[in-house]
């Protein structure tokens, strides 16, 4: 896919690009990667202890990075259905509950993300901030089914 991509890309207008890219621009973005995918992987080791597993934390973050980069290179992220496939070959961890890790995972950062980019453009709109904090405080308190008070009621 990338191979056809930089095909219909000038190559060498690509190429140029990159090698006048600042490079502590480039080492900046690359660390941000790298320190983003470490921390999935290791919510991602999180949940399955908490699911009963005891996987090695360093294990668990390098399959769940092997799973970004290969939904990264795949049409529609379908390889991240590759990754409960790695999580029972290397850690022993079931295909359906390698697989509802994945997706809690995958929709806990989802809703993180949207907060997060949302929160800048919520300033003139104090109701949703409330509601965005209630809404992050009920899916923190109530972690894999479980039915503790929320960490703090609406006003």
């Amino acid at each position: 896919m990338l191979a056809l991509l930089l095909y219909f890309a000038d190559l060498a207008s690509v190429m140029g690009l990159i090698f006048r890219a600042d490079l502590g621009y480039v080492l900046m973005a690359a660390l941000t990667f790298i320190i983003a995918s470490v921390f999935v992987g290791y919510s991602l080791f999180i949940l399955l202890e908490r699911m009963g597993y005891s996987p090695p934390a360093f294990k668990t973050v390098m399959v769940s990075i092997a799973g970004q980069l290969i939904s990264d290179l795949t049409p529609a992220r379908t390889g991240y259905f590759v990754t409960p496939v790695l999580l029972g070959g290397e850690l022993g961890v079931n295909f359906e509950d390698g697989m509802a890790a994945i997706v809690f995972t995958g929709a806990v950062q989802s809703f993180v993300t949207t907060c997060r980019r949302d929160m800048c453009c919520t300033h003139e709109r104090p109701g949703v901030v409330v509601a965005y904090r209630y809404a992050l405080a009920q899916l923190l308190s109530h972690p894999l089914g479980t039915v503790d008070e929320p960490y703090f009621e609406l006003p």
